[in-house]
């Protein structure tokens, strides 16, 4: 009787071994860690906000240039008219002397 109790014993304790390891094989093969790398995920988020700002700073620079341009060569046309009538003004000038 007791060798039939240890019999059953090994053999239980072998089984529940075995199942455990199956178990154990199984998770580390068809889970993924849910572990987060704290450092390099705010790492890449400090970088993302980063490029962010400097595109904004860029399209604020190019708008100022683009108005700047534009204001360049208003200015240019309006001198170009101011000195078209003071040509004309000379000329009908020269003309009546």
């Amino acid at each position: 009787m007791i060798f039939y109790i240890i019999k059953w014993i090994i053999l239980y304790t072998l089984m529940i071994y075995l199942l455990h390891n199956l178990y154990l094989y199984f998770s580390d093969l068809l889970t993924e860690n849910k572990e987060k790398d704290y450092l390099l995920y705010t790492n890449k988020e400090y970088n993302n906000i980063y490029n962010i700002i400097n595109q904004n700073q860029n399209q604020n620079q190019n708008q100022n240039q683009n108005q700047n341009q534009n204001q360049n060569i208003q200015q240019n046309q309006n001198l170009q008219q101011n000195n078209m009538k003071n040509e004309l003004t000379d000329f009908l000038n020269g003309l009546n002397n």
